[in-house]
């Protein structure tokens, strides 16, 4: 956690007038207590850090009420639990937005002045998974249409949820939730996290830029295998539709074109978007790297192969001569007799045969 101030030199104690103390201390596990240890030290955690909502489809309010929500592994029958980012605040001045020292979100709620955390948060722009090419450094400039939290929340797995999890980011996707409300109207929307990428050998964290899309409950059920994580406080609708008079045989081509339509997320016309890293205490799976083998190695295996006794055969494409000592010396032979400037020799055209 984030380190106390030390006080100033004129308070300080100086170690050099202090007589020199040794403390040993010595500490005995319990054997009934072997158990839940050992599950401890085998145990993964899972963190999810968001860091905010940019180019949003309305520009930051103080009365509206801004809160993200999310999942995150748990120890119960649903192996899942839902955690919420709540209060998000205005894009302070001179934020980096891809290295600070994110907080502790259940901190943050109790206004504890020490909830940032002690490792510092450092992305890399060129390493983001940006599946939809999104100009995000663009985004950084619109003040006025950015939500920040710059806070974590984070969770213990035991091995049996690991496995869950392991099993479950093979076949979903993992959910994220931005709810904007007021007095009078709000938005619902939803994204999709793709955390393949942990699945591989030696991957722990992901960084990612999700688009953000308005809620629809068939679409997160089939991508996330979930329901919508957050009360619906949606006012207004998340689509487009244009009414029209009663319908005629002119206007049947313009009622198929008029159709309701998604419209965007975000304030230039494009979509909202929210910025997460997702970290592992350590892999899933471990990073296999083969053993090296030395030249010397490798020469004692040839003379162990050559001290064999076992006929050797060149059996090609084609190949009838399986005395590989015959076909190299019928090979010699035809190149000698290979044709200069244009000359046909019908020499060549069995022995070319014979060794293709």
């Amino acid at each position: 956690m984030e380190p106390i101030v030390p006080p100033s030199i004129l308070l300080a104690k100086s170690w050099d007038n202090l007589p020199e103390i040794n403390l040993c201390i010595e500490s005995i596990k319990n054997n009934e207590n072997l158990k839940h240890q050992n599950k401890i030290e085998d145990a993964n955690f899972m963190k999810i850090t968001l860091v905010g909502c940019y180019n949003t489809i309305v520009p930051y309010d103080d009365k509206f009420v801004y809160t993200a929500a999310s999942k995150l592994p748990l120890q119960n029958d649903m192996h899942t639990g839902i955690f919420t980012f709540s209060r998000g605040y205005k894009l302070p001045k001179r934020f980096s937005h891809l290295s600070f020292y994110p907080h502790w979100e259940s901190l943050r709620l109790s206004d504890d002045p020490f909830s940032n955390g002690n490792k510092k948060m450092q992305i890399n722009a060129t390493e983001m998974q940006n599946e939809n090419n999104i100009d995000f450094r663009l985004c950084f400039n619109k003040l006025k249409h950015t939500v920040i939290w710059g806070s974590f929340h984070r969770t213990l797995i035991l091995k049996d949820t690991e496995k869950w999890l392991y099993n479950h980011l093979r076949r979903y996707q993992w959910p994220m939730e931005i709810n904007i409300y007021g007095e009078s109207h709000g938005y619902h929307l939803m994204g999709f996290l793709d955390l393949f990428k942990l699945l591989y050998p030696g991957e722990k964290t992901v960084h990612l830029v999700i688009p953000l899309q308005w809620m629809d409950r068939d679409s997160m059920m089939r991508k996330c295998g979930c329901e919508p994580l957050l009360a619906n406080n949606e006012k207004v609708s998340s689509t487009i539709i244009q009414k029209t008079s009663k319908p005629t045989p002119e206007s049947a081509n313009l009622l198929i074109d008029t159709a309701p339509t998604a419209s965007p997320t975000g304030a230039d016309g494009g979509s909202a978007f929210v910025i997460v890293e997702v970290t592992l205490a350590k892999p899933f799976m471990q990073p296999v790297i083969p053993p090296h083998i030395s030249e010397l190695d490798i020469n004692k295996m040839l003379e162990e192969i050559e001290k064999q006794r076992i006929k050797r055969k060149c059996t090609g494409r084609g190949q009838l001569e399986y005395n590989w000592q015959a076909t190299v010396q019928n090979a010699a032979n035809s190149l000698r007799r290979v044709p200069y400037y244009g000359i046909v020799n019908n020499t060549l055209k069995p022995r070319n045969q014979v060794l293709s």
